[in-house]
């Protein structure tokens, strides 16, 4: 990917795309922002501390299923969640070894800035 310049009017743009995929199924994202919240913040509450590693660990495969929905909305599709979760399958595995190197780091990053 190369970055390019653009005129900073594009950055309405980018928000008007996002307020036209929201109104395609806007129960939809609703009800995914309230079950993506009530998963995030029951695995905190409920396993702390070991719930926030499993988010960290586990947050680029729900961002990917996230977009994946969001593809799924903007391509006309209707959105459904066991094909996304099928197209996201493959790659679950390299996903969750993300979230765990950003734990990793994190806490190297976190075990140096304190013992400054």
């Amino acid at each position: 990917m190369r970055a390019q310049d653009v005129p900073s009017s594009h950055g309405w743009l980018w928000v008007k795309q996002g307020l036209d995929l929201f109104r395609k199924a806007p129960r939809m994202w609703l009800a995914m922002s309230v079950l993506w919240l009530v998963l995030f913040f029951a695995t905190l509450l409920l396993m702390w501390p070991i719930g926030a590693a499993i988010v960290l660990v586990l947050y680029p495969a729900f961002v990917a299923l996230w977009v994946r929905a969001c593809q799924q909305i903007d391509g006309l599709e209707k959105l459904a969640i066991g094909p996304a979760f099928a197209a996201l399958a493959p790659s679950v595995g390299k996903l969750v070894a993300l979230g765990g190197l950003i734990v990793l780091v994190q806490t190297i990053l976190t075990i140096i800035a304190s013992n400054w």
